[in-house]
């Protein structure tokens, strides 16, 4: 490649995208082009690192060690796709070990001009930052749901003033706290001092458990860019936990919203257009690159699935028609996949989760307070019974007699039992989404068991009811109409994230439908092919008409 075809190759990529003609033409001249051969080493995990890659042909496959010798894949580069800054800006060797894959045709830019360019063009250094503390998210949390070869380029979070903002009351009510405590040790009365402490404390331990578990959650939730999907990870930490996915062969559309106060803090809402609704993701740190990478993913997506639709079709027809060999596939029989049957452990955790996924389908329960709504009586009879019967054992010399104490011990029994029965009734009244169907299902404790499903390609609109103190406490109603059928997911917990899960998957559905529909549309047309092709060659087999008739 000559400088001119050079600095047009960097043109399409967003690192360089505002970069005019000059300047593109200027960064061409500090590269190299180098080439390697397939299962060669560029570099190894450990090397010492400094120089920039972008593959202009080929493929790099990347792995590290994992200690016990335990090779970990990291994924697979394309063409456009960029490697070796993270060890230029970590100043350490290089993480993982690069191999190329085929004939790999790559652009060097030796580490001297790549630091020129990094403090030339501060906005690239910030750019690569961002990437270099993806990389570390990544190996650090080692996400299980990647597929092979599969391969994060953008990891980032909600901006820190949202933590700050979700902490700054609550470190308010500790410091408070804290005051009464002190302040109840140096008061003269002794029973007013122990009440300010006791005050105290009974405020700042709350307050300090909460800002302790709001910064955890905070750092638990994730935006994530891969070269297949945008993710939205969400965990609440012992309550809930989501993984919101959009394909990026699914998104139409990638919009940046922000107020004043968001721009300010460089912040921003990444919206995700999709077939079938959309995804928000709120306050994103530095939400202008994210969404620069999920359309570039997003377009490179596109015309990956133009190519290989277009390469399958020749490949197709050629072997069709007996200009070259079929290849030979050995296809395994489909079998249903093995569902992994959770622990005990899991089972117990999983028993009080209001959403968790086990085996690729997603479970939802209702809000804890309809819960504690419809036992609430219960609690309150139970607690009342347990308080008496603690003060009857404590002075057994009570007039009551043996048999009131008898009475109220049947009576803290049947409370008990009630509640577990409510609890019980709770916990088996589930709604799923698998990646077919949707399902209702209430199973009622020594009672009926009644199951609803539908496909999900039959999903002809959603809607999220609710009322004000639905949207205080976070839950509500996710209406699902299936043809004449309308499917209810009553109080569930975060009604807009389960309906975006509902789209999502449902969007998937209708991409395996048009991929299957593509398959058929393609042998119909080899079959076509094929008979006019022995038409032309002097068959008369008129008669005979394409198998899928």
């Amino acid at each position: 490649m000559n400088p001119s075809e050079i600095a047009d190759f960097l043109a399409e990529i967003r690192l360089f995208r505002n970069f005019d003609e000059r300047e593109l033409t200027t960064l061409a001249r500090h590269f190299e082009e180098k080439s390697i051969n397939d299962g060669e080493n560029l570099f190894r995990e450990g090397d010492t690192g400094g120089d920039f890659y972008i593959i202009t042909s080929g493929k790099i496959h990347l792995a590290r060690s994992s200690g016990n010798d335990i090779i970990v894949e990291v994924g697979t580069l394309r063409t456009y796709d960029f490697f070796g800054e993270e060890s230029y800006i970590r100043k350490k060797g290089h993480s993982a070990t690069a191999t190329a894959i085929g004939e790999t045709t790559l652009l060097v830019m030796r580490s001297d001009h790549f630091g020129q360019l990094l403090q030339e063009f501060p906005t690239i250094q910030e750019e690569f930052e961002i990437l270099a503390k993806s990389y570390q998210i990544g190996r650090r949390q080692n996400f299980e749901w990647l597929a092979e070869n599969e391969i994060i380029h953008m990891i980032t979070k909600k901006h820190y003033y949202v933590l700050l903002g979700a902490l700054l009351p609550l470190l308010l009510f500790t410091l408070i706290g804290l005051y009464l405590v002190w302040k109840g040790f140096t008061v003269n009365s002794d029973f007013t001092g122990i009440l300010t402490a006791f005050v105290g404390i009974m405020l700042a331990v709350p307050m300090t458990l909460w800002a302790l578990w709001r910064w955890v959650d905070w750092g638990n939730d994730y935006y994530i860019v891969t070269d297949r999907r945008v993710v939205w990870v969400e965990r609440i930490v012992l309550l809930y936990g989501s993984r919101n996915v959009v394909p990026l062969d699914a998104v139409l559309s990638v919009n940046v919203n922000s107020g004043y106060w968001q721009r300010f803090w460089k912040s921003g809402d990444v919206v995700v257009n999709t077939f079938t609704g959309r995804m928000t993701m709120k306050n994103v740190n530095r939400p202008k690159q994210f969404a620069d990478a999920i359309e570039e993913y997003w377009h490179r997506a596109q015309q990956s699935a133009t190519e290989e639709e277009r390469q399958t079709r020749v490949r197709i027809v050629r072997e069709n028609l007996g200009f070259q060999e079929r290849e030979e596939t050995l296809e395994e029989p489909q079998q249903t996949p093995q569902r992994k049957k959770p622990g005990l452990l899991q089972q117990m955790t999983n028993f009080l989760k209001t959403r968790y996924e086990e085996n690729g389908t997603v479970t939802y329960r209702k809000h804890w307070f309809l819960l504690f709504r419809h036992s609430w009586k219960s609690i309150l009879f139970l607690i009342a019974m347990t308080i008496i019967l603690i003060a009857l054992l404590i002075r057994p010399n009570l007039s009551f007699g043996w048999l009131i104490l008898w009475l109220i011990i049947l009576a803290n029994v049947v409370a008990a039992l009630f509640f577990l029965y409510n609890l019980v009734d709770w916990a088996n009244d589930i709604y799923q989404v698998t990646d077919r169907h949707i399902l209702d299902i209430d199973r009622k404790p020594l009672g009926q068991d009644m199951r609803k499903s539908a496909p999900l390609e039959q999903i002809l609109s959603t809607r999220v009811g609710q009322n004000f103190w639905q949207r205080l406490l976070n839950y509500g109603d996710v209406l699902i109409r299936v043809g004449e059928a309308e499917f209810s997911f009553d109080g569930v917990v975060n009604p807009s994230m389960v309906q975006q899960e509902v789209f999502h998957r449902l969007s998937a559905r209708k991409l395996q439908i048009e991929a299957q529909e593509a398959r058929q549309e393609r042998n119909r047309m080899v079959e076509w092919l094929k008979i006019y092709h022995d038409q032309v060659n002097g068959g008369r087999d008129i008669d005979h008409k394409p198998d899928f008739y």
